[in-house]
């Protein structure tokens, strides 16, 4: 016969009476005793990423339980999705789906157990277009925008630096597309917010930071029905917390920028001149501790450039010459003060580009500009033997932030023709890739690392329609 255990409670009450009550607590078993029945726990398998070439993917529950007694019923449902896919076996622990479409897909698993208690979860799958160079499946991320203030105006596509302690967001767009000449700056060590201004009010800045300083060079403005392309750099110096002007030799937009020692490239870009949009192979070059300017040219001209300094070189690659991408690579040779010329494997402009420890990431980018096609491609050069391989983004896109963390390169969102809550982040000691996903859209964002944080600013929350002037750490 098992035993009970009895657990007196003696409550004394105003009349000094006692009152006591027997209580049953169950150990292996307990006679007289009632178990409530615990709900199931649901699992439908992690979120991952696959290419619309693979046609369809295995919805796994697998994985789910009930800690005290079993599973009789599993359903599937797709609650989300750019178009209403098909569920095979839908009411069973995996399950097959079929017709798929480029996009993000939710589906969420329901489970019931013997007691009728039930359990739901839901599993992410992105499907991607098809890029037959790359590994099928990527694990996925679920990112946040962790708020930490706000910029003085609410505008897009900002351009960005860091100096010393402090973070730059300059220029931009705001109120149906009009330029700003707002800078906010950042302190990130006193975490305090100051304001300036640009000189003038242009867009398609270029930025380059070099010493104590940052410059804003060129930049366009639509004045009534004419363009007009300034000269002008914007030279703020953090030691002094001063600003100055200085004036390049051509005006133009969409210039490439990079610093070598103390001097500062700006490269390329587009101008107007009568009556037409030309490419410029003009390089402006700044020099911090003599303060004086000198040029040189590109082998050809062209606008949307990437500059990516390695060691002892710049290299400018791809841009829009006019007639199409470029696959041109122009190597100056800070030693020698000389150039020399190589081949991107696919012409683009645009790209988003980075150097991290002796490799350069060409990614993405606009292989026909005038026509908007973009690719996914990934370029990876390996400087010491100059080699290259190639790999993919989970989508085609361009002209979007590119950035470093710890052991992570991301390259984020950029304009609402592609997802807008989708990025990607490459580890370079795995090796590996994923996919963050933010839980809201975002386009246009500006996005720089500083302080061993990433710092994402403005862009539209809802795209195409809502400027936003927060500024957040990006974690995940």
């Amino acid at each position: 016969m098992k035993k009970k255990s009895l657990l007196f409670l003696i409550l004394i009450t105003a009349s000094t009476e006692l009152i006591i009550l027997e209580s049953c607590q169950k150990k292996d078993s307990c006679d007289n005793c009632h178990s409530l029945n615990k709900p199931p726990i649901a699992n439908a398998g992690p979120d991952i990423a696959i290419y619309l070439s693979d046609s369809s993917v295995t919805l796994d529950g697998d994985s789910s339980s009930d800690p005290d007694g079993s599973i009789v019923s599993y359903s599937w449902t797709q609650i989300a999705g750019p178009i209403q896919s098909e569920i095979s076996n839908s009411s069973k622990p995996s399950s097959t789906v079929y017709f798929l479409a480029p996009g993000n897909f939710l589906f969420e698993l329901n489970v019931t157990d013997n007691g009728g208690l039930s359990a739901k979860d839901t599993v992410q799958i992105i499907v991607m277009a098809t890029d037959n160079s790359c590994t099928p499946k990527r694990s996925i991320v679920n990112a946040r925008l962790v708020p930490i203030g706000t910029l003085s105006q609410a505008r897009i596509s900002m351009v960005t630096a860091s100096v010393a302690t402090k973070i730059l967001f300059a220029g931009g767009l705001f109120n149906g597309y009009t330029i700003s000449t707002r800078v906010d700056l950042y302190d990130f060590v006193s975490k305090t917010w100051s304001m300036a201004e640009l000189s003038q009010a242009r867009d398609d800045l270029a930025v380059a930071e070099g010493g104590n300083m940052i410059l804003f060079a060129g930049g366009y403005s639509d004045v009534l029905t004419d363009v007009l392309y300034f000269t002008r750099v914007d030279m703020y110096n953090a030691l002094t917390n001063t600003w100055s002007t200085a004036e390049l030799s051509q005006g133009r937009a969409d210039i490439a920028a990079a610093t070598l020692g103390d001097q500062v490239f700006f490269a390329g870009g587009y101008y107007y001149y009568n009556n037409g949009d030309y490419y410029s192979n003009r390089v402006d070059v700044y020099n911090l501790t003599t303060q004086t300017w000198s040029t040189d040219s590109l082998s050809e001209g062209r606008a949307g450039v990437s500059a990516v300094q390695v060691g002892n070189k710049i290299y400018f690659a791809g841009g829009y010459t006019g007639a199409g991408a470029s696959d041109k690579i122009d190597i100056y040779d800070g030693d020698t003060h000389s150039w020399s010329i190589s081949n991107l494997k696919e012409g683009r402009s645009y790209p988003g580009s980075i150097a991290v420890a002796n490799k350069i990431y060409w990614a993405g980018g606009y292989t026909f500009p005038s026509k908007g096609v973009k690719t996914s491609q990934v370029e990876i050069m390996d400087i010491p033997t100059q080699t290259s391989t190639v790999t993919c983004l989970s989508q085609s896109k361009g002209s979007f932030g590119t950035v470093s963390g710890t052991n992570d390169i991301v390259f984020f969102i950029g304009d609402p023709s592609v997802s807008p809550m989708n990025f990607d982040i490459y580890n370079t000691v795995t090796q590996s890739w994923s996919i963050g996903i933010l839980n809201s859209g975002l386009a246009y964002p500006s996005i720089i690392s500083a302080d061993n944080k990433l710092f994402v600013a403005g862009g539209e929350t809802n795209p195409g329609n809502i400027e936003s002037n927060q500024v957040s750490i990006l974690e995940w």
